[in-house]
């Protein structure tokens, strides 16, 4: 005789939980009857009842929906849309800015322990605002917005294909967090998108259906267009121009590739005659900043497996015929055999 034991779903229970360390992915650990659980809207050290969102075999997720012992680190969001079951762009406007980049640096030194076996505890820190300078909100110059079936936009609530239909994003900058194109509606479409670059322009890319059968249970690469503003946007690294097609990609942050190039030059010190290989080159972004580096008698190759940013590479490096971007998949055999 066979006996079968039915577990009752948690979904929806409140527990008071003892909040312990950070976890990727923004939450927060800890323990209900000997599982895990994984709590949004709560920082390490807090006493909160949660409400159980998700029941699997080995662990729980919920959110914190009262705090009955606060943090020193916690603030009031600023953002109206950041609480539980609302939006899921952000994981931490709960925290102070400070705290933010401690917890991310806490997450990624414990990947490298776990994962890699590597201990980095005097390699990885929070960036400080003179690294990465400006403040938490007013900062992305990319935005990507999901359309709904009835062509209204909006950003996905966590783990949900349902969307929190905003007034604005405080992420943005200018142009791009109060995009207008939250004031329109998109049919047909999938997903609305604003970028900037340096200048004041914003363009908008629609992103629609593309052809062809769904693989694996997703849908087909969007096809994307511009249907407002220019289609290039134009960026600086270290003082020097760049120019990218306005789908391609770019860091989001405008101090974040400067930030990257001073690290890169920093850790690397690249000396004149040198040759460099920059794989994931983009479009040309560091490339350029190692060519200058090593300058006329040096090289540098890049490798990038877009087409788009390949072409947005070549215009970039014009001007500096010992670096080109070359287009592949890189994978262990391209890196192995390359020669040059």
């Amino acid at each position: 005789m066979i006996s079968v034991v039915v577990v009752e779903s948690l979904v929806g229970a409140e527990l008071e939980l003892e909040v312990t360390g950070v976890a990727a992915g923004g939450s927060c650990v800890a323990r209900h009857e000997g599982r895990v659980v994984f709590v949004r809207h709560a920082l390490p050290g807090e006493r909160v009842r949660a409400v159980v969102r998700e029941d699997r075999d080995r662990f729980l997720r919920a959110d914190a929906v009262e705090i009955e012992t606060a943090s020193p680190d916690r603030v009031t969001p600023p953002c109206p849309y950041a609480a539980p079951g609302r939006c899921g762009g952000c994981d931490w406007q709960h925290a102070t800015g400070a705290a933010q980049r401690q917890l991310k640096a806490d997450v990624i030194r414990e990947q490298f322990t776990r994962i890699a076996g590597l201990d980095l505890e005097a390699a990885v820190g929070p960036l400080t605002v003179e690294e990465l300078p400006g403040g938490l909100l007013g900062w992305r110059s990319r935005i990507a917005f999901a359309v709904d079936g009835a062509g209204r936009p909006g950003l996905h609530r966590h783990r949900s294909h349902e969307l929190e239909h905003v007034a604005s994003c405080p992420l943005g900058v200018e142009g791009v967090g109060d995009t207008v194109a939250l004031t329109r509606s998109w049919p047909g479409q999938t997903g609305i998108e604003a970028v900037r670059g340096d200048g004041p322009e914003v363009t908008l890319l629609a992103h629609r259906p593309g052809p062809g059968r769904q693989a694996r249970g997703r849908r087909p690469p969007d096809r994307v267009e511009v249907v407002d503003g220019p289609g290039d946007v134009h960026h600086q690294v270290l003082g020097h121009p760049f120019t990218v097609a306005a789908g391609g990609f770019w860091q989001v942050h405008p101090a974040a590739a400067d930030a990257f190039a001073r690290a890169l030059l920093d850790s690397l010190q690249p000396q004149p005659g040198e040759r460099v290989i920059d794989l994931y080159a983009g479009a040309g972004a560091f490339t350029a900043v190692l060519a200058d580096a090593v300058g006329p008698s040096g090289s540098v190759l890049g490798v990038e497996s877009a087409a788009g940013a390949v072409a947005d590479a070549e215009r970039n490096l014009g001007d500096r015929p010992w670096a080109q971007v070359r287009r592949g998949r890189i994978d262990a055999a391209l890196v192995a055999g390359l020669v040059y």
